[in-house]
């Protein structure tokens, strides 16, 4: 594991009790790794970090990574020791026994009151995604120096996507840069695709744009463009279809993916009525941007030498598939 002991723990999550046993907290440790990290690093990259720690559960673990390793380890240690933490706050005072589940009651201790707990657990959440935020963000950044990540299912670049990146779709939604919640939303963005940009540019145009990204030809100016028009509606039918599956934080700094934790999204998820407003204008803004398609592709397609000037020749959302697609590249 990247944590190994209590010692280890301490150093990233500072206020952790030293005497606490590394046999209670090592479940959670464990748990955390492969329910936070693993999904964004793929385990290959999980286990070559893992096997430049040495493992020492009564002392701090001997650390042999070097370089950019050792510069990710930093995050993803600080990220896991948070994500341990509030993995485990709902269970530390419970013990189970032949007596059923017993409250722990030590000599002058005294509970933390609901209100300090709840605002242990809400920075504890939001200390952990950011560290892992920061881990992902160095990941794009030197992507090269770590092969077996981009070689993995986790690598976050999609090019099976018309908008590739947390970069690309935080352009169109205030995620704040968050590879997390970009592939959070990737689901809903080949969702989106599907139903609402494919019907809408007709099978043979939408097929000859992915097919150009994906092989990673240089765009015409035209499909350039078309792309340009595409995303801010992608983005806005992708939030769409999201709200009624993700548990979100929607805040005056912007959308947040909230941690897979039932207790954090209980108290800070959108509530109904913040979820019925934000559906509505996304589904009003994608048709203000299909709209812009639409007037493009009628420009576009009325310049076409074959093409009468006609403005009753407009472009058809639905049914083009015999129009003429002059900027195939």
């Amino acid at each position: 594991m990247l944590l190994n002991s209590t010692l280890d723990l301490k150093e990233y999550y500072g206020t952790l009790n030293v005497n606490t046993s590394f046999k209670t907290l090592k479940p959670f440790v464990s748990q955390a790794t492969d329910k936070y990290l693993r999904p964004y690093l793929g385990l290959e990259l999980l286990e070559q970090l893992e096997a430049g720690i040495v493992a020492n559960d009564k002392s701090i673990s001997a650390n042999s990574l070097t370089g950019k390793e050792k510069v990710l380890y930093g995050f993803l240690a600080t990220s896991l020791a948070y994500y341990s933490v509030l993995d485990a706050m709902p269970f530390l005072n419970l013990t189970l026994g032949d007596n059923g589940a017993m409250e722990q009651n030590l000599q002058n201790m005294s509970p933390a009151r609901q209100w300090v707990y709840f605002s242990g657990e809400n920075a504890a959440a939001e200390t952990a995604d950011k560290f892992l935020d920061r881990a992902l963000e160095y990941l794009d950044l030197n992507a090269s120096d770590f092969p077996e990540w981009t070689a993995s299912e986790a690598y976050p670049i999609s090019k099976e996507s018309l908008i590739a990146n947390a970069k690309d779709l935080s352009r169109y939604l205030n995620i704040q840069g968050s590879r997390r919640a970009y592939l959070a939303f990737k689901p809903f963005l080949e969702r989106a695709e599907l139903l609402y940009i494919e019907p809408y540019l007709g099978f043979e145009l939408y097929e000859n744009l992915k097919n150009n990204l994906q092989a990673g030809a240089v765009l015409t100016p035209e499909n350039a463009k078309l792309l340009s028009l595409v995303k801010p509606a992608l983005a806005q039918f992708a939030l769409k279809e999201s709200l009624p599956e993700l548990a979100l934080d929607i805040s005056g700094t912007g959308i947040k993916v909230l941690s897979e934790n039932d207790s954090i999204r209980n108290r800070k998820a959108a509530d109904e009525k913040q979820l019925s407003s934000l559906e509505v204008k996304a589904m009003h803004l994608g048709n203000v941007y299909l709209a812009e398609i639409k007037r493009y592709l009628d420009t576009v397609l009325q310049a076409g030498e074959n093409l009468p000037a006609d403005n009753q020749q407009a472009w058809q959302p639905i049914d083009n598939t015999d129009s003429q697609s002059f900027w195939v590249n």
